[in-house]
């Protein structure tokens, strides 16, 4: 007996969206901060990679809203490593 080609299997995976979206980004942006202190790159670093995953969020945001999605995500941990370099940068005036 099998089953018609449109009926769902009751033991199939559906990947669900999360319903923590700000917890990802808080644990994106925290391992960003992990990996500024670990990984020091001059600051203009940070802020081209960061505009580029911005501009690459805003290109697929249309085409392809899961890859933004995870862009986005990755502009985040950029931040949190731009964040930690700055603060603790030596203020040289």
């Amino acid at each position: 007996m099998s089953s018609p080609p449109g009926s769902a299997d009751p033991f199939c995976f559906q990947f669900k969206a999360s319903r923590q979206p700000m917890l990802w980004a808080a644990v994106v942006y925290a391992l960003g901060i992990i990996a500024g202190t670990h990984a020091w790159r001059p600051a203009s670093w940070w802020v081209a990679g960061g505009t580029g995953f911005i501009a690459a969020a805003g290109y697929f945001v249309r085409r392809r809203h899961r890859g933004a999605c995870v862009l986005a995500l990755g502009t985040l941990f950029v931040i949190g490593a731009l964040h930690i370099q700055l603060r603790y940068a030596n203020p040289q005036a």
